[in-house]
């Protein structure tokens, strides 16, 4: 039985807990993770908790994370788990040694059906070595499929949230003729999501789950029930989860499984819509024809499909509510429409919407519109609100809300959430080809050191590194292309990025389709190396690549006056500073630039105490393959630890920090870029760059596609700028309107002369709009 128990097994001064969160995420994790160490704080006065950062790995992997009720009192507002997670893989016997070795004494296993027969195999092992360890299992799982318990934590946010996906499928089938709403929700193996949401909306017509199987032909079938709903009413909604259905696609395509083992379904939503259309379509003439769907839910992209059988004309409008496992926040589902509208015999030319101009002479005009008072004094107005709300990466809630607030006010078209907080935007005929110019949104923890009228209102948060003013210069530049967007010869995409600071927001936005049919990307950075009203540019290598470790180096600590008894980490940690040094000035060829750097050394709290282990972190940067310089690292590191009797442990992905590649500039764009300068502020504005060692992950797009990373000059001879990351950080207002210019004058050119060459994107669909 749950609750307190009449007999309490454990002193509460010698209990050592921890939490660890494994699989994929659900709401409500932090709020399980923040009752937890609230009911060991405040019920039983245990003062020792520790959060083991990445999952089951993170035992013998990571640091972990002294959690108290102050480090967890507002958790429960913020999206995902903060100990992080992971999926598979995991060595029991290391785990179990970790356990040991730290002393711990209560384990708190947070996870789905794989999580807790991990938990079962660790307390077996556990109990076969005698270990006194208590170990918690605490079901997730938000599909409600684990017959022990009623409820899990999670459900009822899933159902709530599944009504407004089935509402915008309803108004969307309701709104056309002989409209279909398709809704997909999440549910491996159960239907519990689907069920529940059915019955709480009474507006669908159909529900499918994996426990009922079904099938498409003959009578009783659910193509046969689709046209005689269709005939009786004139639309209908059908809701589908994920499991449902596996059986009837076609056993060829394979099913791989993910880390955790759990098989990977098939995508049955967009397989039915498929197997309805190919069903209905019986004219061998029927022609295929995109355009634009005028009015789309939740700012979604649409696409338009035509062909239907005996005239009947059926929008199919297919919302996916997705819960991936990266997601942060329930609330912040990511909701894709795709519209398809299927009309007999009917062909759109996409031709007549070309209107081509003359984009030569924008460049300059864009820039005179960006001064002008009506846009200058707009973004301003932005980038101080955003200045005084600053976001850290993937919480970007605020700024994403704003950005969405004002592409709504001139008209543009955008999907949302991308990568939990992104926003992309679309301008132009939405036909490629495509371009994208981006933003990043996210600020830093920092402690804002400039005293303003607009100074960060938030403690230990600022944005100094100019990501407000990028936001408002990407929303300038939206502005001007939407004014002028019958010159657009192509479609823009505007990305909107979260989480750049060191969290892969970029590889994040890849991952979930940012790059879609999009041929080329330029991005703009400030800088106060460059003067104003000047841009700075060089092809190749623009900045390094980044990565950073960290090491524990542990020896046997003890009284400092008799250091003969101990073996001094201290010593140790000091000579891997130094050997460090080494791998640049003496295994490096001066040529390839490189930088070692330690930036981080912790140990002891005493003066007259020797520590038990010292940890020291920092960073890599280079222009080519960090493989051979981080096998030094950690060879250097290990054996110096060994010559002083200490050992060591290497972490090269702290906090899971994946290394960022080099950002390299396309020649061809790079060369584009220059002549755009020269005709917007004159070839004497236009600035050959040096390469720099910092990294932006802008070279995740940059790797992807060709991509062009750009450095704007803010610096004014009347007034000091400090450089990026410092709490005197400013940003000169005077160059937004060159930003905006710049970025719109880009899209135009490349647009143009991109068209003029042929892109090599296929013609014929309008999916991005």
């Amino acid at each position: 039985r749950a609750g307190p128990r009449q007999k309490v097994y454990f002193e509460s001064d010698e209990v050592h807990a921890c939490i660890v969160t494994c699989g994929g995420l659900c709401p409500g994790l932090n709020t399980v993770i923040r009752e937890i160490v609230s009911s060991l704080s405040y019920m039983y006065g245990v003062k020792r908790i520790l959060g083991i950062d990445g999952g089951y790995r993170g035992f013998y992997a990571k640091n972990t994370i002294p959690l108290n009720s102050k480090v967890v009192n507002d958790i429960h507002k913020r999206g995902g788990t903060i100990l992080g997670t992971s999926r598979g893989g995991h060595d029991t016997t290391k785990i179990v040694d970790s356990i040991q070795d730290r002393g711990i004494n209560q384990v708190y296993i947070i996870g789905g059906d794989g999580t807790q027969r991990g938990a079962s195999v660790i307390f077996e092992e556990i109990r076969r070595r005698g270990l006194k360890v208590a170990v918690v299992g605490i079901p997730k799982t938000i599909d409600n499929d684990i017959p022990v318990i009623d409820k899990s934590f999670g459900f009822d946010t899933a159902v709530e949230e599944a009504q407004r996906a089935i509402n915008a499928a309803h108004v969307e089938a309701e709104s056309n003729e002989n409209g279909i709403g398709f809704v997909k929700l999440m549910g491996r193996y159960s239907g519990f999501i689907a069920m529940y949401a059915t019955l709480a909306s009474r507006d669908v017509d159909c529900c499918l789950i994996p426990e009922s199987p079904f099938y498409l032909e003959g009578e009783g079938g659910l193509l046969e029930f689709i046209e005689k709903r269709i005939k009786e009413n004139g639309h209908m909604v059908i809701v589908l989860a994920e499991g449902a259905g596996q059986e009837l696609m076609s056993k060829s395509m394979e099913s791989n499984t993910d880390a955790s083992g759990n098989k990977l379904l098939k995508d049955v939503g967009l397989w039915l819509s498929q197997s309805i259309k190919v069903n209905k379509t019986n004219t061998k003439d029927s022609k295929l024809s995109l355009s634009p769907f005028q009015k789309t839910h939740l700012s979604s992209p649409s696409t338009t499909l035509i062909e239907w059988r005996q005239q009947l004309i059926t929008t199919h409008c297919l919302l996916l509510l997705l819960l991936p496992h990266h997601m942060a926040n329930l609330n912040n589902l990511l909701l894709f429409t795709l519209t398809f509208q299927l009309l007999f015999s009917l062909h759109v030319s996409s031709e007549s919407s070309h209107t081509t101009g003359d984009a030569s002479q924008f460049p300059k005009k864009f820039l005179e519109l960006a001064k002008t008072p009506e846009v200058f004094d707009w973004m301003v107005r932005i980038r101080r609100k955003i200045h005084e709300n600053p976001e850290l990466g993937y919480q970007e809630f605020e700024t994403s809300k704003l950005i969405r607030s004002e592409l709504d006010i001139i008209g543009v078209k955008y999907r949302h959430p991308v990568a939990v907080t992104g926003v992309i935007g679309y301008i132009g005929t939405g036909e490629p080809p495509f371009v994208a110019l981006r933003a990043d949104m996210d600020a830093l923890t920092m402690q804002e050191g400039v005293e303003w009228e607009h100074k960060s209102k938030v403690a230990g948060k600022m944005h100094a590194c100019g990501h407000d003013g990028h936001v408002a210069m990407l929303l300038g530049a939206a502005k001007l292309l939407q004014q002028h967007r019958h010159v657009l010869q192509g479609t823009v995409v505007l990305i909107f990025q979260p989480a750049e600071e060191g969290l892969g927001g970029a590889k994040k936005m890849i991952e979930e389709g940012a790059l879609k049919h999009v041929e080329a990307i330029f991005g703009i950075h400030f800088t106060n190396r460059v003067p104003l009203g000047k841009a700075a540019s060089r092809p190749g290598s623009m900045l390094a690549g980044s990565a950073f470790f960290e090491a524990v180096i542990t020896g046997k600590g003890g009284h400092a006056a008799i250091p003969q008894h101990t073996v001094d980490p201290v010593i140790a940690a000091s000579s891997v500073v130094l050997s460090l040094q080494h791998l640049v000035s003496r295994e490096t060829d001066p040529l390839d630039s490189k930088v070692v750097t330690v930036s981080k050394v912790n140990g002891g709290d005493a003066f007259n105490v020797i520590p038990d282990s010292v940890t020291i972190g920092g960073t890599l940067r280079a222009f080519t393959s960090f493989s051979q310089l981080e096998q030094r690292v950690k060879e250097v590191i290990t054996n110096q630890a060994t010559v002083h009797r200490c050992n060591a442990s290497v972490n090269l992905r702290p906090n899971g920090k994946e290394p960022l590649p080099p950002t390299v500039n396309d020649v061809g764009l790079y060369k584009q870029f220059k002549n755009m300068v020269g005709d917007l502020l004159g070839e004497e504005s236009f600035v050959e760059a040096s390469p720099i060692m910092g990294g932006e992950d802008f070279s995740y797009f940059a790797e992807a596609i060709p991509g062009h990373f750009a450095f704007l000059g803010m610096q004014d001879e009347t007034k000091s700028y400090a450089s990026a990351h410092s709490s005197l950080y400013r940003v000169n207002e005077d160059a937004l309107p060159y930003g905006a210019a710049v970025h719109a004058s880009m899209a135009v050119q490349y647009l143009k002369d991109k068209a003029s060459q042929g892109s090599d994107t296929p013609k014929g669909f309008h999916d991005e709009l």
